[in-house]
């Protein structure tokens, strides 16, 4: 794999080595229900632990978001997919709070934290906040500083870092935590 560039890129974002990576994938724009959460936690530089959950939208999913996640209600279905509901908001707190000093990575933190996880959260009537602000750290953020880069979602980076990995042309949020962390 060529990843030397992200390597270097990685030393330049000064992210020590314990970390939690988390990315979503949604039901659309316009609701943005998640359908799947995954966070990725790496201790030592190297992947501990992953918490993958895939979840059932109460409104209709756009065909843009199938076409860029490939999540039919099927697939979801076969994943064992739930309505999103306190007990699984819980579970990712307490996934989230085991190391509670810790940043948690996101290619688009305003997008993941506070267009998709709150709204969830609220909906739930989970009393239970998300992690403090000051935890969050975004590479679509880090990736504007990047010398001829002009395009910023995390395909645009990961071409412009010569990045292998990806394993087709959807998105998965399991596969895109494991990518960012690169």
């Amino acid at each position: 794999m060529r990843n030397y560039k992200a390597r270097e890129v990685t030393k330049a974002k000064k992210f020590n080595k314990n970390f939690y990576v988390l990315d979503t994938e949604t039901s659309g724009f316009e609701n943005n229900e998640p359908v799947q959460i995954a966070t990725v936690l790496f201790l030592d530089g190297e992947e501990d632990i992953a918490h993958n959950e895939y979840f059932i939208p109460k409104e209709k999913q756009t065909p843009s978001a199938i076409r860029t996640h490939g999540l039919t209600s099927k697939i979801l279905k076969k994943n064992r997919a739930k309505e999103f509901m306190k007990p699984a908001s819980d579970r990712l707190l307490n996934f989230l709070n085991r190391y509670p000093d810790l940043p948690i990575v996101a290619h688009n933190v305003k997008y993941d934290r506070d267009d998709v996880l709150k709204p969830a959260f609220e909906k739930v009537q989970n009393l239970n906040k998300l992690p403090p602000q000051q935890r969050w750290r975004c590479t679509m953020v880090m990736a504007k500083t990047v010398p001829k880069l002009f395009v910023y979602d995390l395909v645009a980076c990961l071409d412009h870092f010569e990045i292998d990995g990806r394993k087709g042309d959807k998105h998965d949020a399991l596969e895109d935590c494991r990518l960012t962390a690169m």
